[in-house]
């Protein structure tokens, strides 16, 4: 975070502040996330970004090695379940020390899923969504009622046993 302010590296140098970015993904997100780091860098200039990619697993060993040895990334996707270990372990920066990270227009409540024990270490990069879809065929077929968005879990595990006592096939 210190180049993005401009100024002099870290050693002093006054040359562009490199910054070492990795996550995990497909090749279809790496693509994607490559050119918004294309962006990025056309915006500052002055900062070059080093990328890193892999799948989950595999990023995930990749990053607990390069953390344990000391040489983790600059910038690093962690999951939610990932930032309590890497900050109590002392990985994390305190980013609500910082006054160039901005976090005003970002919902109270998702922000917290980036701080332990009343520290801020990660920022969200977005909020994930839960859906439910289905075949409304096959449910009309199959007789049994649609479903509602009051149902109970109990509901909904009855329906789906009466669906797939119905033997539908997909599309009714």
């Amino acid at each position: 975070m210190t180049g993005c302010g401009g100024g002099a590296n870290a050693d002093g140098s006054g040359g562009k502040a490199v910054l070492r970015f990795s996550w995990w993904g497909n090749p279809d997100r790496a693509e994607r996330t490559e050119r918004a780091v294309e962006l990025f860098e056309k915006r500052h200039p002055g900062v070059e970004v080093q990328t890193s990619f892999a799948g989950y697993e595999t990023y995930k060993q990749k990053l607990a090695t390069q953390a344990a040895g000391g040489d983790a990334p600059d910038v690093m996707q962690l999951d939610y379940r990932q930032i309590n270990q890497y900050a109590t372990a002392g990985v994390l920066l305190d980013l609500g020390a910082r006054d160039a990270v901005r976090t005003g227009g970002i919902d109270k409540g998702l922000l917290a899923t980036g701080a332990v024990d009343g520290t801020q270490y990660a920022v969200p990069l977005g909020r994930g969504t839960q859906a439910v879809v289905y075949d409304t065929g096959a449910w009309r077929a199959s007789g049994v009622e649609l479903p509602r968005a009051d149902w109970t879990w109990e509901e909904w595990g009855a329906a789906m046993a009466e669906l797939s006592a119905a033997d539908i096939p997909a599309g009714g």
